[in-house]
């Protein structure tokens, strides 16, 4: 990426300036080098991640902490892939990121800019990015996990890495009509996902279906937390978990008190009416983290909740994570989500919504800047004292 090429020749500027001005004794005579120094310092860096380690690009090797990078990271073509939603990201843990993406178009670009002819929407795609350097796992279509005898897709919502495996929740989606509206989703499922390739293990229904479970997936030791709603939009979210090795059971369900076994007790732990669709993240400090962009297409905030516990109480925050600017005649903004697997500058917190089209057209969803935007905020669960205006 050529803006982290520049932030890692800027350092490099800034580090030998230092060295210039800096680095002389009183006498105006520079000091003579101290190998044992050396080699202690060499000896106390941090070892790149194995993923890094491994990738010879330079850019393996170049900084991604600032939000300007994933900014420009989605708007440029990665191969055939020229644009998505959502997204999700999961950290890998060996220094890779897998970020996950929606309806996402694929294809080229002319010379002008504008859509090559062939263009088209895969339902789901992913970019595995390694520090500066960002890949798409072109599977040849027609979308990244499909589905197969069915015209059905999948649309990933995030997922998490245990002993090796990936797991990843979709919700599967079926065509009502020809708008762009006109879709429903049908349940909820999981591929998982052999770490080391990212090449698919299985797909599975999720063994609860009663609500549309796993919008949203956390975990915190060997639980996972599914959180989910009602399958018709509506204000509220519900919390289960399961285990993180093998989230297909046994569930339990919050009924506002305790985790009981019985599904139908579940109690709402988020309401904010009239529909609601948070994406719950966990931050470095141990808390939590939802967010959601207000009402969807209706609200023109990203706004958040805290909590110390996956089930809450969650606490709103009392002003917007971000107001992005109005969108364009025929698109709208929607889809909050935090992105915690990767470390800003400062301790901030990497957090993205989607600029959508009206039209079901590639060209004018092209036109209309289609795919998300990010943005850095101060994690409002580091106290109070910090993120004042912030705090409920």
């Amino acid at each position: 990426m050529q803006w982290a090429a520049g932030v890692a020749a800027l350092a490099l500027a800034a580090g030998a300036c230092a060295q210039a001005d800096g680095a002389r004794r009183g006498d105006g005579s520079r000091p003579r080098p101290d190998a044992s120094s050396a080699r202690r310092s060499e000896a106390d860096a941090p070892r790149p991640a194995p993923a890094v380690a491994a990738d010879p690009r330079p850019c393996a090797r170049e900084p991604a902490d600032e939000a300007a990078f994933y900014e420009l990271a989605v708007r440029a073509p990665h191969g055939r892939w020229l644009g998505g939603d959502l997204p999700a990201s999961i950290d890998l843990g060996d220094g890779r990121v897998l970020w996950l993406f929606g309806d996402t178009l694929v294809g080229a670009l002319g010379g002008d800019g504008s859509l090559a002819p062939g263009t088209r929407y895969w339902h789901n795609t992913a970019l595995v990015q390694v520090g500066g350097c960002v890949d798409f796992l072109d599977t040849g279509g027609p979308s990244w996990l499909a589905i197969p005898d069915t015209p059905d897709w999948w649309w990933p919502s995030g997922g998490y890495v245990r002993d090796d495996i990936v797991h990843v929740f979709v919700q599967r989606v079926t065509r009502t009509g020809p708008g762009v509206f006109d879709f429903r989703p049908v349940s909820a499922e999981m591929v998982r996902l052999r770490l080391a390739d990212l090449g698919v293990i299985d797909a599975t229904p999720l063994p609860h279906q009663e609500r549309l479970w796993a919008t949203s997936v956390v975990t915190r030791g060997r639980w996972a937390y599914l959180y989910g709603g009602t399958h018709a939009p509506g204000p509220d979210t519900f919390i289960a978990r399961a285990p993180a090795d093998d989230p297909r059971g046994p569930w339990r369900f919050w009924d506002g008190a305790r985790w009981a076994p019985d599904p139908a007790v579940a109690r709402p732990v988020l309401s904010h009416p009239p529909f609601n669709n948070p994406h719950m993240a966990v931050l470095p400090d141990g808390g939590f983290l939802a967010v959601a962009k207000d009402r969807e297409l209706i609200g023109s905030d990203v706004i958040g909740w805290t909590a110390r516990a996956p089930q809450g109480p969650w606490r709103p925050l009392r002003a917007p994570l971000v107001t992005p600017p109005p969108p364009a005649p025929g698109s709208h903004t929607y889809m909050g989500v935090a992105h915690p697997a990767v470390a800003l500058a400062g301790g901030a917190v990497l957090v993205s919504w989607n600029i959508g089209s009206l039209s079901t057209d590639v060209a004018a969803a092209h036109a209309a800047g289609y795919g998300p935007r990010f943005d850095a905020v101060e994690l409002p669960t580091r106290g109070c004292e910090r993120a004042r205006e912030r705090c409920g």
